[in-house]
Order: structure tokens, then sequence, then C-alpha cells
């Protein structure tokens, strides 16, 4: 982490006032630090955009700064797309044993064993992949 040296020794530019307006009517308005750039307010800091707002960055860290880093978010579209997966193969599962007889055993075995294999066989793919896919690995968010 950047921390800064006091006294700076080097040259910098500092402007006080009661309020500072940056403004580029046409085009843009970039800020560029070689080491950090650093927005603070005792209050609130916005962000407005009217298509995207994009933040680029190996790690990004959503909330106390001070604290240890955060659990990973959950990739929406992956976890969603492992959940419809599980339901599908235990609404599959359910369809295949719902009416199943129990006569003799190779009834059984051929109502309810067969799908329940098939079954079985599957929930460890979805486990593993619900396990390893769905979190991201650059955005972290703390617990509040």
């Amino acid at each position: 982490m950047y921390k800064p040296q006091f006294p700076y020794l080097g040259n910098q530019a500092i402007i006080t006032s009661d309020r500072v307006t940056l403004l580029a009517g046409k085009d843009s308005v970039f800020v560029f630090g070689n080491e950090a750039i650093s927005l603070s307010s005792q209050h609130t800091i916005n962000l407005d955009a009217k298509d995207k707002i994009i933040l680029s960055s190996p790690k990004i860290e959503l909330g106390n700064k001070a604290e240890a880093i955060g659990e990973p978010v959950i990739l929406g579209n992956s976890l969603v797309y492992q959940l419809v997966n599980l339901l599908d193969n235990l609404i599959e599962f359910v369809t295949s044993v719902r009416d199943a007889t129990y006569g003799d055993l190779s009834t059984i075995e051929s109502n309810i064993a067969t799908p329940a294999d098939a079954l079985y066989n599957s929930l460890p793919i979805i486990r593993n992949a619900i396990n390893n896919s769905v979190r991201s690995n650059k955005v972290f968010l703390q617990k509040n």
C-alpha cells in the first residue's frame, strides 16, 4: 500500500478554496497519479454516468480499507446456471421415480436405482462447479 512522504520535498501544486470545479465542456477531464489518487470526503463521493462506470484493476476491494480483505462476490450468471442445472437434475430424478412401483427388486432397480445413479453422478460435478466457478477472483466485498 502506498504511503505518501511528509513533508513532501519535490515540486507540488496545492489548490485551496471553498469550492473547486473542473469542467471540460466538450471533451474529458483526466487525473493521473504515478503512485496513487485519493478521493476523500466527510460525507459522500458521487460517481455518475449516463452510460456506465468502469473499475479496472487486478483486484477490487469494497469496504473499509483498514480491515482485511472481504469475501469474493458471487458471479450471478454462473451461479444461476449451476443452480438451474441442479434443479433440472432433481426434476429429472423426481419425474423418473414419482410413479415407481415397489413390486420386486428388478422393478425397484429400473424405476429408482437407475435415475438415482444418474443424479448421484451429476451432483459432484455441479457441486464442484458451484464451489469453483461462481466466486469472483477480482472483486471482494466486506460483510457489513
